[in-house]
């Protein structure tokens, strides 16, 4: 067994990022073929305005969301790697040039934040991101664009699943 098959190693590629807005564009596509007959439909009828408002509020409570959601996950691990060395029961977060080392044995807990089952209906339900809290320094937030289920490939009990409206990374105020 070589050095390389004692860790994986995680970052933001083409895949992850387009993974989680597949669904949401697939959706908003569909919208937008099945609306443009009646839009035309209604075009020359009195109530021409009624299809236009309808389809503007339905892009704002669906997509835009998801463009938001998307940005803010993009942001937050574009410079990031995630190490998970399940022999040594260790992650490293490598951000541009500094290297974090976080024992399993510091984390307090794994917190993953992600849509609650009422609002999972809506198509940001596929988004997802995990606050790890560590003993003693500042929490890390990691995006399913990075790791997807990290708590099915890191061997600690003490994770937590919270179900939030909208899984928006917010940093904690220092």
């Amino acid at each position: 067994m070589g050095i390389e098959s004692n860790y994986i190693k995680y970052k933001v590629n083409f895949i992850s990022f387009i993974k989680p807005c597949i669904l949401p564009v697939f959706l908003f596509l569909l919208f937008v073929l099945l609306y443009i007959p009646i839009i035309i439909f209604t075009k020359n009828s009195e109530r021409y305005l009624v299809p236009w408002i309808v389809g503007i509020c339905w892009i704002s409570i669906t997509f835009i969301p998801i463009i938001i959601l998307h940005i803010n996950y993009y942001f937050n691990d574009r410079k990031k790697q995630l190490v998970i060395n399940n022999l040594k029961k260790k992650l490293s977060l490598i951000q541009e040039d500094q290297i974090k080392e976080i024992s399993y044995n510091e984390i307090e807990v794994v917190e993953k934040y992600s849509a609650d089952l009422f609002f999972s209906r809506l198509p940001f339900k596929t988004y997802y991101y995990y606050k790890i809290i560590i003993k003693n320094k500042a929490p890390l937030y990691i995006s399913r664009m990075i790791i997807e289920k990290l708590e099915r490939k890191i061997n600690i009990s003490c994770i937590e699943f919270n179900s939030v409206f909208y899984p928006f990374i917010l940093r904690d105020a220092v």
